[in-house]
């Protein structure tokens, strides 16, 4: 297959070979991160992947650190807490000041995280939802609740924290939550021309390990976040992971 840029009939015949596991399309259905390992070289510093083997959405993050971050610490697989920086007036905090500021661009992820999972229980779409005090009103009247915006957000932090334990025990570390080579480089062009991350990586890590409430040095949920989020019940786990 001549695998070049605008070749719509080879790309179709490598999506079903990849489907189906033929040839090389079962080397491909195993993720960027494994096919760029199997081949090593060059194949590893081209592609685009975090570390735990998740590859990003089509856009160029480095323009974006917040989704760059997100998608590096999610414990979804994919984009976990945006497009939630928007919304963070809603939660009466000041808007984002620099989006290349590593500290407050990963404090800001934690403060809104929970927001995005919160809609997805409600089997919504965060694109179509561009009023959280008005999407939480809209709830309490269907169903007779009483949610403020910070207890919707605990719902989502509930099941936040419930996916980084169920991850923790499959072998999740906190050296896996970081951008390939690729992924990281440093933008030649644009607004975001000589924007590097990776100096301070591991300074934003663990900024958004501790307010998200997890331990600073390993990335795991603490007693007392488990115990506030109402999840007393899988303390006794993190002797398991």
């Amino acid at each position: 297959l001549e695998m070049m840029w605008g070749n719509v009939e080879a790309t179709l015949a490598m999506l079903k070979k990849i489907a189906y596991r033929e040839g090389v399309g079962n080397v491909f259905a195993e993720g960027l991160k494994r096919v760029a390992e199997k081949f090593g070289g060059e194949a590893q510093k081209c592609a685009v992947y975090t570390l735990k083997a998740a590859t990003p959405r089509g856009h160029d993050h480095r323009a974006r650190w917040m989704e760059l971050i997100d998608t590096c610490t999610a414990n979804t697989g994919a984009i976990e807490v945006g497009p939630g920086v928007p919304f963070i007036k809603e939660l009466g905090q000041p808007p984002l000041k620099d989006p290349f500021d590593a500290m407050e661009v990963s404090t800001m992820n934690a403060m809104v995280n929970g927001r995005r999972i919160f809609e997805d229980s409600l089997v919504i779409c965060i694109l179509t939802s561009h009023d959280f005090q008005m999407e939480v009103e809209a709830l309490n009247a269907v169903t007779g609740l009483d949610y403020s915006l910070q207890e919707a957000l605990d719902v989502g932090r509930r099941a936040v924290n419930q996916l980084r334990l169920f991850n923790f025990r499959h072998g999740l570390t906190k050296a896996m939550e970081a951008p390939s080579e690729r992924y990281a480089s440093v933008p030649v062009d644009g607004p975001q021309a000589g924007k590097a991350i990776m100096p301070h990586w591991e300074a934003l890590r663990s900024n958004y390990y501790q307010n998200m409430g997890w331990d600073r040095e390993t990335g795991k949920p603490l007693p007392e976040t488990l115990e506030k989020l109402g999840l007393q019940i899988l303390i006794p786990d993190l002797g398991k992971i």
